[in-house]
């Protein structure tokens, strides 16, 4: 065979790729798989890739969504679920040791700029950002694993209308989960989010140098569901640039599946409390369940009112701030 460079007995890398492959026809799933992570990882356009396998843009573009899928078929048990019961303990113990007792996390909202999208759906996701975008909503701990994740409400919402329709709370809702007071667990949020019982916000208006010390010691634990966010797009570069993307159906699984491997390298570099258990899936829509009968469903709207009681807000957020000046702020004071 003649080749461009070096005759046949030296091919270059491209044909050494399309010889491995068995010809750009049919590349083989190896070579699937590498330039579907090449993609994810680099965040280059398929045409680049595609021709270094020796793959049609269209077929290459099918192999990330085929990818994606079997990630999220296959790892989504383990790596993307919710937090059982020997996980809550882990992280507790953890929130208990860094000041927070009863934390569970940090929870925020992302945008993910959407290129593509098209004229006539534009306005509908354009938001503060003045780009089309979808937003994940995600739940981190201490570790950045992600623990929650529910994607692809438009831009044009703000984090407070992603909470309405996030299913984060509805185990707990539905009497599923143990009750979410502030003896069990509660998340760390930004100023954008309710007064409820879940929440702890920082304190606006400081007056004293122990609501200092609350808001500094707040405002550094909830930079973890950031930092997440941050360490995601540093390793899914097609996450940090635009999507590029026509069909809004295929997101969720894309970004399902980024989360998924997200998960997995904060597994393989620390020490996270994961363990092996099955989840329900993620990123659903807040539904009554077929066959509810009228006492569970007014236990759920009551579980809601609940999680909405101003009153436990106040009273947790101010045994919190006397929790940690009394074992951290006051010894800081008197050095």
């Amino acid at each position: 065979m003649s080749l461009a460079k070096g005759g046949g007995e030296n091919p270059t890398p491209r044909v050494r790729m399309s010889l491995a492959t068995g010809g750009g026809e049919n590349p083989a799933p190896r070579a699937k798989c590498t330039a579907a992570l090449r993609m994810l990882a680099l965040g280059t356009t398929a045409d680049v890739v595609g021709e270094m396998v020796r793959m049609g843009e269209s077929t290459y573009l099918k192999t990330i969504v085929k990818f994606s899928q079997v990630v999220v078929e296959v790892f989504g048990p383990e790596y993307l679920r919710e937090p059982n019961v020997q996980d809550m303990e882990k992280l507790l113990a953890i929130g208990e040791a860094r000041g927070f007792p009863g934390i569970l996390g940090s929870i925020d909202c992302m945008h993910w700029q959407w290129n593509n999208c098209p004229k006539g759906l534009r306005g509908m996701y354009q938001g503060h950002i003045r780009e089309a975008t979808i937003i994940l909503e995600a739940v981190a701990s201490h570790d950045l694993w992600i623990w929650h994740a529910f994607f692809g409400m438009s831009g044009y919402h703000i984090d407070i209308n992603v909470l309405q329709r996030s299913p984060v709370f509805r185990r707990l809702c539905n009497g599923e989960s143990p009750p979410c007071n502030y003896n069990m667990g509660y998340y760390l949020v930004d100023g954008i989010y309710p007064q409820w019982v879940v929440f702890v916000k920082t304190i606006s208006e400081l007056r004293s140098r122990k609501q200092i010390h609350f808001a500094t010691m707040q405002e550094v634990a909830r930079k973890d569901v950031e930092r997440a966010f941050g360490v995601l797009q540093a390793h899914w570069g097609i996450v940090w640039s635009a999507a590029m993307m026509w069909e809004s159906e295929t997101f969720w699984q894309l970004m399902t599946c980024y989360v998924i491997l997200h998960n997995t390298i904060v597994e393989d570099e620390g020490d996270g409390v994961a363990q092996p258990h099955d989840f329900e899936a993620p990123g659903e829509q807040v539904e009554i369940p077929e066959g509810q009968d009228a006492a569970q469903l007014m236990n759920s709207l009551q579980m809601h009112q609940n999680l909405r009681d101003q009153q436990v807000h106040t009273q947790l957020l101010n045994d919190l701030l006397e929790h940690m000046w009394t074992n951290n702020g006051n010894q800081e004071a008197n050095a």
